[in-house]
C-alpha cells in the first residue's frame, strides 16, 4: 500500500484502541513485555520480537448490520537466550548415553585413593 494513496478517512486509529484495550492494562503489559525483551537482548546481544496480535470478531447487530466488534488483545515476545555449552557423551552398546568412555580400560586409581585415604 503506497502512502500517497491512503484514504485516511478509511484508515482505524490503531493507537488509541491499543490504548483503551482492557481499561489501558493491555498497554501497560505491552510496555512490560517490551522491557523484558530489552533486557534480553542486552544481556544475550541477539535479536528479539514482540507481537501484537489483535482478534477481531463481530459482537452485535442492529437493523441487521454488525455494529459491535469484539476485540481480544494478546501479546507475546520472543526472548533471545544464551548459547548452552555443548557436554560430550559416549554411547554403550545398548545405546544408552554416558560421561565415561565404555571403552576405556580401568586405571585402578579408585582402589589406590581409597588405600591412602587419611
Amino acid at each position: 500500500m503506497q502512502q500517497d494513496k491512503v484514504d485516511s478517512s478509511k484508515v482505524a486509529d490503531v493507537i488509541s484502541t491499543l490504548v483503551v484495550l482492557n481499561r489501558g492494562r493491555f498497554i501497560l503489559e505491552c510496555g512490560s513485555e517490551l522491557q523484558q525483551l530489552a533486557d534480553a537482548i542486552v544481556d544475550t546481544g541477539k535479536e528479539g520480537s514482540l507481537t501484537i496480535k489483535l482478534k477481531v470478531a463481530p459482537s452485535g447487530r442492529k437493523n441487521g448490520r454488525i455494529n459491535q466488534f469484539e476485540i481480544r488483545p494478546d501479546v507475546s515476545i520472543q526472548k533471545p537466550k544464551h548459547d548452552q555449552g555443548i557436554s560430550l557423551f559416549f554411547v554403550s552398546e545398548d545405546n544408552k548415553l554416558m560421561r565415561d568412555d565404555p571403552d576405556q580400560m580401568e586405571m585402578g586409581f579408585e582402589a589406590e585413593r581409597g588405600a591412602n585415604a587419611r
